[in-house]
């Protein structure tokens, strides 16, 4: 391999939304409006600039639930404000994926309450803090080295609960329509229940580290990728970083208070840090070491990064070649079917016959009229999806594929299955295949990609509310990857 000399800058700020100025923020997340009460943890953008010889990456991590295409390209924009010479076609942009974050797809659904920001605002306001931070990452490149490896720790869980039976015929089964549709596969399904096979697909503990140094080879940062989402603490009414809060504290104790963090989620779209196998055994145990859940997850990620840089700092490297390469790759829809569209207007009619909400207090008026508006938005996206697939059946889907030494990155618009991941790692030309979901980028809002098994069950991720992208658009997106980054690897 034919290096060049680095130059690695950092940066971290803090982008938890201003809610002193008399509004507060939707949290993104669940099937109702959940309007912030407070700021439990702090919310941040970590930003890692690299660059060898004439090439550069920007690799930009956000405590965030998603990233809207309008939120990559008002970044790049801001930043070229601020530095033209900032290289923002180089930009790797992907969220933690908390559902404890202020709502920003500007493009879904929105009930327009005068006390709660928009979704347009809250991305205006995230851009406004984290462009910052990305010309302060690219001003503070030093010479410095790199190292990476790779490991284990149990964090994600496979979600998706399969039964025997087809659960639609079960007595007293309702089809909340908007929501999801359902056969024998449910996401958290209940497992004490007579009928329960099996969790449906894979589970993945791997753990994949890119560790930097300065040029005397102090440790100065870490990227960590793995895949499992920040959503243990899920359901909160406060704004939080979920378990990447704990985690940054336990890293900075371990590695020293100066070290950067910077994580990233890998294909998962059927996992979760929520334990269903053994649930009240893992309670006791966590009660026993007096450790919350989050915590616990802390403590893994670090006993695994630690072991990993242990061996990993065996192969420091001060040179590596470096490539940025941003795609658009033309996917397959997931084709609406007629009676899917028919079906979906039908719903809409249905749902706007259902009075408004007459709870008692404010509160739960805004959380029933929400979910009832989510769902006629829900079936609104299958009417509209089922129009445009009339023009085009096929998407324009960005991504970013990198190189750094023997390492790559893959990054994806969507929340894909893990075996999507697996399938280009095992495939990969790199020593180590670092797959990067709900990243920015051309295209629509991230939505799930199951794999077949999957829409034979159906269930929440695997239905028509929920795919933009089937199987065979997630597959022709493996391939598409594979190509790019066999490009590197030839050159």
């Amino acid at each position: 391999m034919s290096g060049k000399s680095l130059l690695i800058g950092w940066a971290q700020g803090e982008t938890t939304p201003d809610l002193k100025n008399g509004k507060t923020v939707n949290i993104l997340g669940q099937f109702h409006m959940r309007p912030a009460e407070g700021v439990a943890d702090p919310l941040t953008a970590t930003v890692l600039a690299i660059t060898s010889g004439a090439e550069s990456t920007i690799i930009i991590s956000s405590d965030i639930g998603l990233i809207p295409q309008e939120m990559s390209t008002g970044l790049a924009a801001a930043i070229k404000a601020l530095n033209p010479e900032i290289p923002t076609e180089k930009i790797l942009l992907s969220a933690t994926h908390i559902h404890t974050g202020p709502d920003v797809a500007v493009d879904a659904w929105s009930m327009n309450v005068p006390e709660i920001k928009t979704q347009a605002e809250n991305v205006a306001e995230w851009i406004t803090r984290v462009a910052p931070i990305v010309v302060a990452a690219w001003h503070a490149r030093q010479p410095g080295a790199l190292a990476w490896g790779y490991g284990y720790a149990v964090l994600g869980h496979n979600r998706r609960v399969v039964y025997f039976d087809d659960l639609s015929r079960r007595a007293g089964y309702v089809d909340a329509s908007g929501t999801c549709t359902v056969r024998n596969a449910v996401m958290y399904g209940t497992i004490n229940d007579s009928q329960f096979s099996h969790f449906e697909g894979y589970d993945d503990h791997t753990v994949q580290t890119l560790f930097t140094f300065d040029a005397h080879h102090h440790l100065t940062g870490m990227l960590i990728n793995a895949p499992v989402t920040a959503q243990e603490t899920e359901t909160l009414m406060v704004l939080s970083a979920d378990f990447w809060h704990e985690t940054r504290i336990e890293l900075r104790k371990k590695f020293g208070a100066h070290v950067f963090v910077l994580p990233q989620v890998a294909a998962a779209g059927d996992l979760s840090p929520h334990v269903l196998l053994n649930r009240k055994a893992e309670d006791r145990m966590n009660a026993l070491k007096g450790v919350s859940t989050r915590q616990e997850i802390a403590n893994r990620i670090v006993a695994a990064v630690a072991e990993i840089f242990n061996a990993a700092k065996k192969d420091i490297r001060d040179e590596a070649v470096v490539r940025h390469l941003n795609a658009i790759f033309s996917i397959q829809r997931r084709m609406i079917t007629e009676p899917e569209y028919f079906k979906a207007k039908n719903d809409i009619e249905e749902l706007q016959r259902i009075p408004a909400s007459q709870a008692a207090t404010p509160q739960q008026r805004l959380q029933e009229d929400s979910v009832l508006f989510a769902r006629m938005s829900r079936c609104q996206s299958v009417v509209d999806n089922w129009k445009q697939q009339q023009k085009e059946s096929r998407l324009a889907v960005g991504c970013s594929l990198i190189r750094i030494g023997d390492v790559a990155f893959a990054s994806n618009r969507f929340e894909p299955f893990c075996e999507f991941g697996h399938r280009i790692q095992a495939r990969s030309p790199a020593l180590q295949t670092f797959v990067v979901q709900l990243a920015g980028g051309v295209g629509p809002l991230g939505s799930y990609i199951p794999c077949q098994r999957a829409l034979t069950g159906e269930g929440y991720s695997a239905n028509v509310y929920c795919n933009r992208i089937g199987p065979e658009g997630g597959q022709e997106m493996v391939e598409a990857t594979l190509k790019a980054l066999a490009q590197f690897w030839n050159e």
